[in-house]
């Protein structure tokens, strides 16, 4: 594990970019506005990541967080696949955030969100978490660090085991 020696620079207010250095077989992207605090054991994981030899992309979203050997949150590609249990078994767990050239208005965004519940299987729970305005803005400006909001704020089954102590 690389510890301290990970070095992660700020391409830009929403990226973090880790160099090639090290074992590293790629290297590394994490997008994450400068509020989200990262978990250092979840950084680590994401350098372990791109030392894997087959890794050709490694990519981490806002709500990394520390998983099983490779960060919840981390898209693991390959040459010609994108390796499934690095993406983790609750694919669509909330994660929506995508940077795209349109403006409100452009697009029928609540059509799309239809499509994506529709089209896109739900994890293990089979619903997803409903969030007003405040709880979407807590998650994109705080990442994790906003799940004590989401917990107080929705009342969801998934938040039956937080424990805020």
């Amino acid at each position: 594990m690389a510890g301290s020696s990970i070095k992660l620079i700020r391409k830009d207010p929403l990226r973090l970019y880790m160099p090639l250095h090290g074992q590293m077989a790629t290297d590394a992207t994490i997008f994450s506005s400068e509020a989200i605090k990262l978990e250092p054991d979840a950084v680590s994981q994401l350098y372990d990541a791109a030392c894997l030899p087959p890794a050709k992309k490694v990519l981490a979203t806002a709500d990394i967080h520390v998983g099983f050997g490779i960060p919840i949150g981390a898209v693991l590609g390959l040459e010609a696949a994108i390796m499934p249990a690095a993406v983790g078994y609750d694919i669509n767990c909330g994660m929506r955030l995508l940077n795209t050239p349109f403006s409100k208005g452009d697009i029928d965004i609540d059509n799309i969100a239809n499509s994506i519940a529709r089209d896109v299987p739900l994890g293990e729970g089979k619903t997803n978490v409903t969030l007003d305005k405040t709880c979407i803005e807590a998650v994109i400006n705080r990442g994790v660090a906003s799940i004590p909001t989401l917990a107080k704020r929705t009342k969801h089954r998934a938040w039956e085991a937080f424990d805020p102590d």
